[in-house]
């Protein structure tokens, strides 16, 4: 019975482990938004979220935009279709995905947004 219960535990507790698995780049931009609210909640430290985005293939850098909060980090992937990639599973048109994050503090996240283009057929 101890030997369920332990198995059992250890099978919950991975199937609740986000941040190993890799970013789906073929799901809605409200689909990621939650998936990657979930990796990178608010008040992950700033570098952990960027180190998070990072293993999931995105290219983060400081936003210079003038205006912008002076902690705000743009984080972009492109779904390219490679020449192996079968038609039935990949998208006719290339996903680039941006992942906004902010941090008021400088240290912490405060708030990250994702946004696709194209955007979804519902108009995100």
């Amino acid at each position: 019975m101890m030997m369920l219960a332990t198995l059992t535990l250890g099978t919950g507790c991975t199937a609740l482990d986000t941040s190993s698995s890799t970013f789906n780049a073929q799901q809605s931009a409200v689909d990621a938004q939650h998936s990657l609210a979930q990796r990178v909640p608010v008040g992950t430290p700033l570098p952990a979220a960027l180190q998070t985005l990072s293993r999931n293939g995105f290219r983060c850098q400081p936003e210079g935009t003038p205006g912008a909060p002076a902690h705000r980090h743009l984080c972009t992937l492109s779904a390219v279709r490679s020449a192996g990639d079968s038609s039935v599973t990949t998208a006719p048109t290339p996903t680039t995905w941006f992942v906004t994050i902010d941090s008021a503090d400088g240290a912490t996240v405060s708030s990250l947004d994702v946004q696709r283009l194209p955007a979804d057929l519902q108009g995100r």
